[in-house]
């Protein structure tokens, strides 16, 4: 990387950094795209979307290389490497990552979010031995074996639905009465033999030897636990935000989202937040693209007015 002063530095290239990105660039901004990983992040790990605009139906890593050439076509710079912190002198950001110290004037966060964990017993331990968070990734793994996967949201029904290509039983576990899932969702789940779902339970413990084996789970209606007898757990409970290197500068919520105004501003001047970052995301590829949308016009305004606002 030649530049290593920027007007914008977007940290982040999933879905909401890289729309960022093509909304600055189109501004004639210098855009340098910071990524610890591929160019699309959690895309990657999606099998098939249906339900982004236009797309009738798309497999995730295709819309991320869609979305990267489009960005790359306007001008935009990307770099493989991770924000480790953020300082603020003499009027411009200096983002420090594991490579170099990169000055911009202004910040798109758009980091995501990573898998929540269950926090229990056995999921650390096994870790990569039968403990998995991407059914995409690892699904293939489990052909003709038991699995059980942990939630009942969108994304753990549609890793229940993928898995169940390759293993011979799929537990769904889900401590709500009910799923939250999209109804399609639900319908095709539950009308797929394979499929056999416990709610209200919990997951107590993982257990195993070299590898899993089994689960304890509890009836949170009768409080009775019961082993199953599994080869891999897949934990799709929720997601928690990457903010750490952003939290001294810019406000988040108690569980560490980035707190945004309608323009994607936070509290501090120059930084801008989009996507799975922000409180209040609904955590959707439609959604990250519009935030991005908004972030990448509201950082644009920010650089090209300032020498109007401080006349």
């Amino acid at each position: 990387m030649k530049d290593t002063e920027f007007d914008v530095v977007i940290v982040g290239g999933g879905p909401a950094g890289l729309t960022s990105a093509i909304y600055t660039c189109r501004n004639n901004l210098s855009t340098l795209i910071i990524e610890k990983g591929l160019l699309g992040g959690y895309l990657h790990y999606l099998s098939e979307i249906e339900n982004y605009p236009g797309c009738d139906k798309i497999s995730g890593p295709q819309l991320a290389q869609n979305m990267a050439d489009q960005a790359k076509r306007h001008g935009a710079q990307s770099v493989i490497a991770e924000a480790k912190g953020v300082r603020l002198a003499d009027g411009k950001y200096t983002i420090q990552t594991n490579n170099d110290n990169i000055l911009s004037k202004a910040i798109i966060i758009a980091t995501g979010s990573k898998p929540a964990k269950m926090g229990i017993p056995g999921e650390q331990e096994f870790f990569g031995r039968g403990v998995s968070y991407c059914a995409t990734c690892d699904g293939p793994l489990y052909k003709g074996k038991t699995v059980l996967i942990a939630g009942g949201g969108n994304s753990a029904i549609t890793e229940a639905i993928h898995i169940a290509n390759y293993a011979e039983k799929v537990y769904v576990v889900e401590i709500q009465e009910q799923l939250t899932a999209d109804l399609i969702l639900q319908e095709r789940a539950k009308s797929n033999t394979k499929i056999e779902f416990r709610l209200p339970y919990s997951i107590v413990q993982i257990q195993g030897n070299d590898r899993v084996t089994g689960v304890i789970t509890k009836n949170l209606k009768t409080n009775q636990s019961e082993e199953i007898d599994i080869d891999g757990v897949f934990v799709s409970v929720g997601r928690t935000p990457q903010s750490e290197p952003f939290t001294n500068l810019v406000r988040c919520n108690e569980r560490g989202f980035i707190i945004t105004d309608r323009d994607m501003a936070t509290s501090q001047d120059g930084i801008f937040a989009a996507g799975d970052i922000r409180a209040g995301s609904i955590m959707q590829i439609s959604t990250a693209v519009g935030d991005g949308t908004i972030a990448g016009i509201s950082a644009s305004e920010y650089i090209l007015m300032k020498p109007i606002r401080n006349k």
